[in-house]
This record gives structure tokens, sequence and C-alpha cells, in this order.
């Protein structure tokens, strides 16, 4: 599955590169997706076949949760649902607010269990997946 993601909304940006999510032999011991900083700013990065991508970059806090905490906390999600299997973005609503989730099926709904990004009121999640 490769996917493709961007954003500049509630203060992230999911770059694309049409980063492949699984099947790619990893070094042993080493995380799949893992928080790090560039130029002072939190970035959750990939290891690919082509060496470490940006995946995300968090621009800015974020209510209760600093742009440190969110990077490590979705990086993390990210990770143990890379080591479940399948990887899958899906959008939806929670709580009357659009998000993208991820899931290991494919007919998975978003909820609270899967949520990865909240965002703003009104804005499209679907493009986020582009």
């Amino acid at each position: 599955m490769q996917v493709s993601l961007k954003s500049s909304i509630l203060g992230l940006s999911m770059v694309g590169a049409a980063v492949l999510v699984f099947g790619e032999p990893g070094v042993a011991g080493e995380n799949k997706f893992f928080c790090t900083r560039e130029g002072g700013v939190p970035v959750t990065k990939v290891r690919t076949a082509r060496g470490n991508e940006t995946f995300i970059i968090w621009e800015r806090d974020f209510h209760k949760y600093p742009a440190t905490k969110r990077c490590g906390i979705i990086s993390n999600k990210l990770q143990r649902f890379y080591e479940n299997g399948e990887v899958h973005f899906k959008t939806g609503i929670v709580n009357q607010y659009p998000v993208v989730c991820i899931s290991n099926r494919q007919n998975t709904r978003c909820s609270g269990d899967n949520l990865l990004v909240t965002l703003p009121q009104g804005e499209d999640s679907v493009s986020v997946l582009e």
C-alpha cells in the first residue's frame, strides 16, 4: 500500500512522498516510525528503503497537546499499527469533527480507538489523504 499525505491544517504538515508503510525489511530493534526534530520543529519520520523520510511536520501546539507530545503520541501509534500488519488510512467524523484514522483492516470505521489526527470543523479530511 502506498500512501501520499499532505496537510498544513491544525498545525501539522503531512508530507507526501508516496511512502510505503509496510512490507519493507527493517533493522532489528529500530522503529519504522519515530519522532525527531528538524530545525527545532518536531517531525514524524518513517524509515524506507530510500532512507528516513519526513511523514508529518508538527508545526504548532494544539489545545492541551504541545507539538512535541503530539509527535511522540502519533509516531508511537503509527508504529503500533505497523507492527500489527497492514496500515490503512481512513477519513471520517468523530464527535462532529473531521478526522484521519489508521486501521489494520480496510473496512474499519473511524473511532476514538484508531484516531490519528482531528481537523478543524469544516476542513476536508479527504484532501489530507491525496
